[in-house]
């Protein structure tokens, strides 16, 4: 039994918590073994996350003074808080897929997420939504993703445009070889230069000449 002030030291801390962070998971850890559960604390922890168990009335009242509006105490299961400084996408599909293991190598094993809280929605929500966040690919893997749809077309059109480059390089490169390949045209000698005004105005004069003589 917790004395009164343990319990306002454990509301205090579980507050802090909250308050510090973006998701939090709340989840049954009934049949995991304090082994399997020390492997997702550490595992966890890497990401900056932290996994704390609070009497679920306990914990009501902290995350009634953190302004969210969920009671863990309508589950019935023993519940673990796992309070987390990312995003719930990036939390979301460890936890899911190591409950998954320890289901499959121990089948009274469960580790299942019954509700998640999301502080960038600052929204409860419910199993099956945490499930399919949870399935969903990473944010890095999303974004590798998203960069392929753009990258591919705009490398297509490059690969387009070079090809057109190249295609009209070549018929230029053509051209100038077909022009350079026509023999010059042979220039006609015989024909007369056509008179100019300083010729037509010396024959003038020759023929005022001969009429006057």
């Amino acid at each position: 039994m917790l004395t009164k002030e343990q319990k306002k030291s454990h509301v205090a801390l579980a507050t802090e918590k909250i308050k510090n962070s973006k998701t939090i998971l709340f989840a049954d850890f009934a049949g995991v073994s304090t082994k399997d559960l020390e492997t997702l604390k550490n595992d966890l922890r890497k990401e900056g996350a932290v996994v704390k168990v609070f009497k679920k009335r306990l914990l009501r009242i902290a995350l009634q003074e953190a302004g969210i509006d969920y009671d863990p105490m309508t589950n019935e299961a023993q519940m673990a808080g796992i309070f987390s400084p990312v995003e719930i996408s990036e939390i979301a599909g460890p936890v899911y897929k190591y409950g998954l293991q320890l289901k499959k190598a121990n089948d009274k094993a469960n580790l299942e997420v019954l509700s998640a809280y999301d502080g960038d929605l600052n929204k409860v929500l419910s199993k099956e939504e945490f499930i399919i966040i949870a399935k969903l690919p990473s944010k890095d893997v999303l974004l590798a993703m998203i960069m392929g749809g753009i990258s591919g077309p705009l490398r297509a059109f490059m690969s387009i445009v070079k090809q057109m480059s190249e295609g009209a390089g070549k018929e230029a490169e053509a051209i100038k070889e077909e022009i350079a390949a026509e023999p010059e045209a042979p220039r006609n000698d015989t024909e007369e230069e056509a008179p100019t005004e300083e010729t037509k105005e010396e024959d003038k004069t020759e023929q005022v000449e001969n009429h006057n003589s």
